[in-house]
């Protein structure tokens, strides 16, 4: 689906006015916060809605266009990653690249959808339950790419009772 045309409608659904930008090369659109906090609430049940019409809206922020936005782009939650350059913060340019064959390995097995990405940190949403094994294996390997996460908790518990997952780097 065209960004453009879902923002009109997400626009309305969710109080926001998204306005066209390229990423590049990818035309989307972005929209300026009210909230933090509450558009990361509003994302996170739309993201994997959004991701099997073939666009990701997220909570954002690349490094090149200033505070946290809005985007609606048509891509997959793993381009994502190189887009906002995910894992970077603190760490050599191309880090992001470890992030990305890791979640990669997890998408695989158990797809997941995107709702926040910077270089600091990133938080998706799977499309279905995952369970104990699953969630404690996928921890192994987020733990070797963000030991961080570990302070948010148990991550295996999270992907197991939240459905979700979240990178964080300080």
């Amino acid at each position: 689906m065209d960004p453009r045309f879902a923002a009109r409608r997400l626009g309305i659904q969710l109080g926001v006015t998204f306005k066209p930008i390229r990423v590049e090369g990818h035309s989307g659109c972005v929209a300026e916060l009210g909230s933090h906090a509450e558009m990361l609430e509003k994302a996170r049940p739309l993201a994997v809605e959004m991701e099997k019409s073939g666009s990701v809206l997220l909570v954002g922020a690349r490094a090149d266009d200033g505070p946290h936005r809005l985007y609606l782009l048509p891509v997959g939650s793993l381009e994502t990653i190189r887009l906002f350059r995910v894992g970077t913060h603190n760490a050599p340019d191309d880090a992001w690249r470890e992030v990305e064959a890791s979640l990669q390995r997890i998408h695989r097995e158990a797809p997941f959808s995107v709702y926040f990405a910077d270089e600091a940190g990133y938080k998706a949403a799977f499309a279905g339950e995952v369970d104990v094994a699953t969630a404690k294996r996928f921890e192994e390997i987020i733990l070797q790419i963000n030991i961080e996460a570990l302070a948010l908790g148990p991550v295996w518990k999270k992907i197991r009772k939240e459905g979700m997952f979240e990178l964080w780097w300080d």
